[in-house]
């Protein structure tokens, strides 16, 4: 995946303010699971249903104060939003496919913690922007095909979270859940086609686990 080491590089580069040498940088792992979902035009009756998929990846966290951090992270990312597609010889059966979608997801937030000790809860909002790796529809009984052509090769979302942290000797756990919302279409133009393509947009929540460690800092 030749495109994964110039996320990571832009993603450290962001990190690296002037005052994080003061306040400290964590680096950590984090993962767990997403359940995505596509909203927008429904092509011959087709709906959307959001499945569960799985990511994981390491994580930077820049803490301008004791309680006001930039994160961001490089997270390999599985998601699987389910298509409905109805079938023609029965209005009420349809075919499940899943389409199988593999992105490097690149968060840039910004977080709030409301105590400096103990269990602390804490707030975040920003963007999330996504690299396509891979993209097939998954269906019981037939072949994968590769539908990567079919979709943008890069999506941006705004994200907002909440969760939780606590201290475990010199490493700080995180729980929280993650909301994002899709902006950009996410159906490619086809130059062969007539006629207007779909409108997609991606969506869904993230459940997130994590445990992060201090570099360096007060």
């Amino acid at each position: 995946m030749p495109r994964v080491p110039y996320v990571l590089l832009v993603a450290a580069v962001l990190l690296l303010p002037a005052r994080v040498s003061a306040a400290g940088l964590s680096v950590g792992v984090t993962g767990l699971t997403n359940a995505t979902y596509l909203s927008g035009d429904e092509v011959d009756g087709t709906g959307f249903t959001p499945r569960v998929g799985l990511q994981g990846g390491v994580t930077v966290e820049a803490h301008l104060n004791p309680r006001l951090s930039l994160v961001t992270a490089a997270i390999l990312a599985h998601k699987a939003p389910g298509l409905d597609i109805p079938l023609d010889d029965d209005a009420e059966a349809v075919r499940e496919v899943t389409a199988q979608l593999d992105y490097v997801v690149v968060p840039l937030l910004a977080r709030y913690t409301f105590a400096d000790e103990g269990l602390r809860f804490h707030v975040e909002g920003g963007m999330e922007v996504s690299f396509l790796q891979g993209a097939t529809l998954a269906e019981e009984g037939q072949a994968d095909r590769v539908v990567e052509s079919a979709l943008e090769s890069t999506d941006v979302a705004v994200a907002v979270g909440l969760g939780l942290q606590g201290d475990l000797g010199r490493f700080t756990w995180l729980a929280g859940l993650r909301f994002a919302q899709g902006l950009r279409d996410i159906a490619a133009d086809d130059p062969a086609a007539t006629g207007r393509p779909p409108v997609w947009k991606s969506r869904g929540q993230q459940l997130l686990l994590g445990l992060s460690y201090p570099l360096f800092g007060e």
